[in-house]
């Protein structure tokens, strides 16, 4: 599971291998990403775990471990909770063999680390509520005194104080997770047992929310005002804010059938991939729609309160991701415990075996697809990683075979930098290239697009976040180049799947290119570039 497929990666796991490639010269205030603060440090401390490891093989090894987390909580939950043993199991395997999970979980994604004290919360949140027994003693509420003073509140009201840390910590290790602080209160708003004793309920919610505010509140001033050296109020929210005013994803000018058929294939690439799709796909999320509020209307009879709290939270997260790549599988994975508390009660309540065997044979369909195209792209990557690493090819005449037209972005970078100098310069068309040329390689390459670029239009156009910026930023200028190319110093080459006749960059540097080698990756050439001059 855990062999490093390279070519499988998405862009948050290539960033955070990045950045723990060159964790000794990254400033904090770039180490400390605004969507996710501690997920670049914590994924340092298993890189020291596994000293000299692949570092994406690192971000595979850490959602690995947090995934073993989320699966247990799971699986330990539902037990109890649904006061069944097998139920519970299909719900953990479920969990385990959705398509876009395994995906999300090998390739290093941020999404189980993201989910672990979400789920903690929630369930210490339920026990407090009386709504759960987790077998926990004392982890429950007292009933209100008056006259008390600061030593006995703090012992009396340890669990709220506890549940405040647990969710400090998980906004601080996603940002997303911010959404528990709007759901709680309307969760108490919600419950009738509130207005019965309302003195008691307002203390605890207050508890819960004040300890997290204030934690939170010192922790982002010292990184917003402090690190980051950010003065004004305006700027502070743009910081936290960063992708949404970057304007990349969020779209206000749709539709709202349009967005619900996008968010509905979002979440059928996350349980089963791109496998089946059709232009139904509109009459399908009908369909499944109806079936979800029937397994909800029943959930609900069986636990109102817990229904309920996983209702309200999937709302807030759903008018989030309803503008914000509703399309996406990733923005499923922050729900997925909620829409296991939806839908399994109305499932599993009424104990019948012949639906346990269903459930359970369609996470077998699950777990057979995952298996088989895991397997299969680990065989390809691994015969192609040994066969790299045995020197068995002669790569002078270009890499073309079919067979080695997948070969690994590692193996192409670490293959290109035995060909040319090391003191060379080397511009790439794209940017997730360039990451693996930082983390493979000793060279830092320039992304061509961003050539000439100032920092504002990088942010405004090309959407780059202070994390991307410290590792995107051209190190030179396009006039810089041309001397280097006129003074043939140093030789300066162009890794591409287009020809550098349909780009800019010749007529930009005022050069020719000379074809070096064609890798069969998705038709990557090497170009070397010379003065047109010259040619």
């Amino acid at each position: 599971m855990l062999f490093p497929m390279p070519g499988y990666r998405l862009w948050d796991s290539l960033m955070t291998a990045t950045s723990i490639t060159y964790f000794e010269e990254t400033p904090w205030r770039v180490m400390l990403y605004f969507a996710h603060n501690l997920v670049i440090p914590i994924t340092r401390l298993f890189d020291i775990l596994l000293p000299g490891g692949d570092p994406m093989m690192v971000t595979a090894l850490r959602e690995t471990v947090f995934s073993a987390f989320n699966v247990a909580l799971i699986y330990l939950f539902f037990r109890h909770y649904l006061k069944q043993n097998l139920p519970a199991i299909i719900i953990a395997l479920a969990y385990i063999f959705c398509k876009s999970h395994w995906r999300f979980t090998t390739g290093g994604e941020e999404k189980d680390i993201m989910l672990v004290l979400n789920i903690i919360f929630m369930i210490g949140f339920f026990q407090l509520r009386g709504w759960f027994d987790s077998g926990i003693k004392n982890f429950s509420s007292p009933e209100q005194k008056p006259n008390i003073n600061i030593v006995a509140f703090l012992k009396n009201h340890f669990p709220e104080i506890m549940l405040g840390i647990i969710l400090a910590f998980a906004i601080m290790i996603h940002l997303e997770n911010g959404l528990l602080i709007l759901t709680i209160p309307v969760v108490y708003l919600f419950d009738r047992k509130f207005y019965g004793n309302i003195r008691k309920d307002l203390t605890e919610v207050f508890t819960i929310m004040f300890t997290a505010g204030s934690i939170l509140f010192v922790w982002f001033s010292v990184l917003i005002f402090g690190i980051n050296e950010i003065s004004t109020l305006s700027g502070a929210v743009r910081w936290l804010l960063e992708y949404h005013y970057s304007g990349e994803y969020f779209d206000t000018k749709v539709t709202f059938i349009k967005q619900y058929v996008h968010a509905y294939s979002g979440f059928r690439r996350f349980i089963i991939g791109k496998y089946f799709e059709h232009n139904l796909l509109w009459l399908e999320s009908i369909f499944i729609t109806v079936g979800t509020l029937i397994l909800a209307i029943r959930s609900y009879k069986y636990s109102p309160q817990i229904t309920r709290l996983a209702l309200i939270y999937l709302t807030f997260i759903t008018i989030h991701f309803f503008f914000w790549l509703p399309w996406d599988p990733e923005q499923w994975n922050p729900v997925v415990f909620v829409g296991f508390l939806i839908l399994a009660p109305g499932i599993f309540a009424k104990k019948n075996k012949l639906v346990n065997y269903s459930m359970l044979a369609l996470v077998g369909c699950l777990a057979i697809i995952n298996f088989t195209t895991h397997i299969q792209q680990a065989q390809k990557y691994s015969t192609i990683h040994d066969l790299n690493r045995s020197q068995n090819i002669d790569y002078q005449g270009g890499i073309n075979s079919h067979f080695l037209k997948d070969i690994p972005y590692p193996n192409m970078v670490q293959f290109i930098n035995t060909k040319i100098e090391s003191n060379s310069i080397i511009l790439v068309e794209k940017r997730h290239v360039a990451n693996h040329f930082l983390m493979y390689t000793s060279h830092i390459p320039t992304v061509i697009k961003y050539l000439d670029k100032n920092e504002n239009i990088l942010k405004r156009k090309y959407y780059l976040s202070q994390l991307s910026l410290w590792f995107y930023k051209p190190k030179y200028s396009s006039d810089e180049l041309k001397d280097i190319l006129k003074f043939g110093n140093r030789n300066i080459y162009y890794l591409s799947s287009k020809s550098p006749d349909r780009t800019n960059i010749l007529e930009k540097l005022n050069a020719k290119s000379e074809f070096i080698y064609s890798i069969g990756l998705r038709n990557f050439v090497l170009y070397q570039l010379r003065p047109s001059d010259l040619l």
